[in-house]
């Protein structure tokens, strides 16, 4: 584990390739655990998540369960969200309902656009309230709670 501040290191790009593809992990994660023959490149992803590794590790692991998702069927792999070349920067720019325009973007502190959002801020993972269970959805990394955020 390594104390490495990866907001001031990363690439913004491959930080936000990495947070898509985290988002997609977590959704799936029943699904890839059924589905792939070992779950060692899950359970390598999840423990540099859990552990807090630097973005390279967290990268590297995640770039391994790609590969494995593919080669079990899945030609999009992980990253089957993303647009474009590698790096994601092939942007659709489709946006959440409200936030298309800047005329319909919320006034800051307008409670009124919220979404349950990653407790670790490291995947772009979303649940928005009407989807979440009675009790709130859950990281499905660690179990903790997706707090609701004002977006």
């Amino acid at each position: 584990m390594t104390d490495e501040p990866q907001h001031v290191t990363d690439d913004p790009r491959r930080a936000a390739r990495r947070a898509r593809g985290l988002a997609y992990v977590c959704e799936n994660l029943p699904y890839l655990r059924e589905t792939l023959p070992s779950g060692d490149a899950v359970e390598r992803l999840l423990d540099a998540v859990r552990e807090r590794r630097t973005a390279a590790d967290v990268d590297a692991a995640l770039d391994a369960l790609h590969h494995q998702v593919q080669a079990a069927g899945d030609a999009l792999g992980v990253y089957a969200g993303l647009r474009g070349d590698w790096f994601g920067r092939g942007d659709t720019g489709a946006r959440p309902v409200g936030f298309s325009a800047p005329s319909a973007r919320p006034v800051p502190g307008d409670d009124t656009e919220k979404a349950h959002l990653c407790p670790h801020g490291r995947c772009a993972r979303y649940v928005w309230p009407e989807a979440a269970a009675a009790d709130g959805p859950e990281c499905a990394i660690d179990g903790r709670p997706m707090p609701l955020r004002n977006l």
